[in-house]
Order: structure tokens, then sequence, then C-alpha cells
């Protein structure tokens, strides 16, 4: 018999594809196996944004907002706005479910200025609380969870716990002494595979053909001139920019380029997937790459910490490709001729696919 899930994780904070997708994925997922699921509408930007205030919104966002909404209320079932962490503790105590789960994305990273107790569902419940997927920050700055010393209290308190990157799993098993032992696990996106998305969203025409999809939040000098080795070597005759970052189109000067803006969600997924190669410093960028099965590179963000890094590497070493993230300095070392292996690849992710919904169905069964 399914379960009744109530989610806490972010979704449509700042109209961002990854955090959007994570959590279709996940709601996909948990109906896919027979449990209902409601997605907590938590915070004060998200799917239930009143039309005065989208209109409130400038330019471009606007209509991107109204894309963000639409398919959001398309795919994803979600809860009355929840302004508060006192409206989320009420919520959940009032609503009969049988899990509180959280999860995934950026949640329990302190660094975040978003960052809030609340996912860490500090208060009483009657019901299980599972974390599926949440993402931490680097294991060396541990002695910053000293200024929340109920963390490791409310770890304890789960059910059953997961996150997303290697470090996040010391982290948890560090700061609880051991007493709760985490299991490292696919993002939900990796949850469906390539022919569940083009199912599942349909994705529009893009007007480009023989192009390389770069989708960057910083790009350096040195970035961009592999970007171009890159789109030469794979016989690309345009690159489109997603501009994810406020950049100077004039600095791309020699290359046939198109910089796009605040895309709906599908066509973000339609410019990846059609793409010849891609080149990104996003996480969710890489993982699309991987599903579509792209020539690709995942580049360092010069503007974040190693710990944001720590995420592109464990999926990459966990699919074998460790060798597709490039290092600031390192550019110049990267060999852009060798081809990805993806048969190899698809057997690596289709275990590490199995392995991550069996722990999931586990835990909900609990």
């Amino acid at each position: 018999m399914g379960k009744r899930i109530a989610v806490l994780t972010w979704f449509n904070r700042g109209r961002n594809y990854g955090q959007t997708l994570q959590a279709f994925a996940l709601n996909h997922t948990l109906r896919r196996m027979g449990h209902q699921c409601t997605m907590l509408s938590y915070g004060r930007s998200g799917p239930r944004l009143t039309e005065e205030e989208i209109n409130g919104l400038t330019g471009d966002a606007r209509e991107q907002q109204r894309e963000f909404t639409r398919f959001i209320k398309e795919h994803i079932d979600y809860s009355p706005r929840l302004r508060e962490p006192e409206d989320v503790r009420c919520y959940l105590q009032g609503n009969d479910f049988d899990i509180a789960l959280c999860g995934s994305d950026q949640i329990w990273n302190i660094h975040i200025p978003s960052f809030e107790m609340v996912y860490f569902f500090n208060f009483p419940l009657t019901y299980s609380k599972v974390a599926y997927a949440a993402s931490m920050m680097d294991a060396r700055l541990i002695r910053e969870y000293d200024q929340y010393p109920e963390i490791p209290r409310l770890l304890e308190d789960f059910d059953a716990v997961s996150v997303r990157e290697d470090s996040g799993k010391t982290l948890v098993e560090q700061l609880t002494y051991g007493k709760v032992r985490a299991t490292v696990v696919l993002d939900p996106t990796l949850l469906l595979t390539q022919e569940e998305w083009m199912e599942e969203v349909a994705l529009p025409q893009v007007e480009w053909n023989n192009y390389l999809f770069c989708y960057m939040f910083d790009v350096s000098v040195a970035q961009r001139s592999l970007i171009q080795q890159l789109a030469e070597s794979t016989g690309c005759s345009t690159i489109v920019f997603l501009d994810a970052g406020g950049h100077d189109v004039s600095e791309w000067d020699g290359v046939c380029f198109q910089q796009i803006k605040r895309v709906s969600i599908e066509m973000f997924l339609s410019l990846v997937c059609h793409a010849k190669a891609v080149a990104t410093d996003s996480f969710h960028g890489t993982v699309f790459s991987i599903l579509f099965e792209k020539n690709f590179i995942a580049l360092e963000n010069g503007l974040v910490g190693e710990e944001r890094l720590d995420r592109v590497l464990t999926l990459l070493q966990k699919v074998g490709l460790s060798k597709r993230l490039v290092r600031l300095g390192q550019e110049s070392s990267v060999s852009l001729e060798e081809r990805i292996p993806y048969p190899a690849v698809n057997v690596r992710l289709n275990q590490e696919r199995s392995a991550s919904l069996k722990w999931l169905s586990s835990a909900l069964e609990r």
C-alpha cells in the first residue's frame, strides 16, 4: 500500500532549472513507486506566487516565472503556500502523513544564504523522517557546524539518511560520532533514464543545428579558450550560450555565438538533448549531459567553494568520468579528442540507479 509522503526541498527558488528538475524527478519517482507525494511549497518565492507578485518582476524574468509556474503546476503536486518555518511545522503536524522526507539539493549546506534549520525537521513528528540525497558542504569545514549544536541530535532523529556527496557522508557520520550511517545516493534527476525524461517532458524544437551548448555561471579567459577548442574539435559551427551570470558577449570574438537568456525548463532540457557537445560549470548541466550522452566537459566554477565541486566530482567518479572535470589552471592539459565510452558509463549509471532506488524503497518501508 502506498505511503503519504510530504517532501521538503527546494524548487523554483530564483527560477533555477536544477532545483525544479530534481523536485520533479523525486515527485515522479515516488508516484511511480505507488506513493502519494506532496511537495511543500515553502518560502517567500515559489510556485504559488500571486499574479501581482509575478507582474512585479521585470522584463524576461516575468515571462520565465510564468513558464516555471506552469511547469510546476503541470507536473508537481504541492501544498498550499507556506511562508515561515512555523507554517511548515503546523502543516506537517496537522496533516496525516506517513513520512516526512527532505531532499534533495543543498538544503543542509550551512554556507547557503537561505539555509534554515527547518530542513532538518526541527520539531516533533509522530511519523518517520527520511533524508534523500541531501547535500551539505566540504567535510574539512566540520567545525563550522559548531554554530548549530542541535544538528547532530536532529540527524539522529531520522529513520534513514542518504546524502548526495561523499563529503556529506563523512560529515553526517563525524557530526553524530558514528551514530548515524549515511548512504551516498544519486541526485533524483538521475533516477530517471534518458527515455523516461523524453517521455515525461515534451522537448521543443531548437532553432540551431550542429551547436555546442554552453551553460556557465562564471567563465575565465582560459575556460573560454577551452570551450572554443571543444567546439572546433567536435565540428560545432555555433556556440549557444545560456547566460547564467551576466557575461559580456563581446569577449567571444571569432566564433559564431548565440546568447540566450531565461528559457523554459523544457527548452533547457532540449538544448542539452540536441547539442553536439556541452560545456558547463553546473551540477545539473553535467547530470543531463551524461543522461543525454553528450560529449561534454565539466568546468570548475571559480565563484564557489570546494564543497560545491564535490557534488560534480562524486558523480563523475561514480560513472567513471573523472577526467571530464577541468579544474581551474588545468585547462591546457585537457584532451578533447577522447570519446566518452557511454556503453560502459551506462552500465555503471544503471548500477548506481538501481542501488539508489533500492535504498529509497527500503527507507520508505521502515
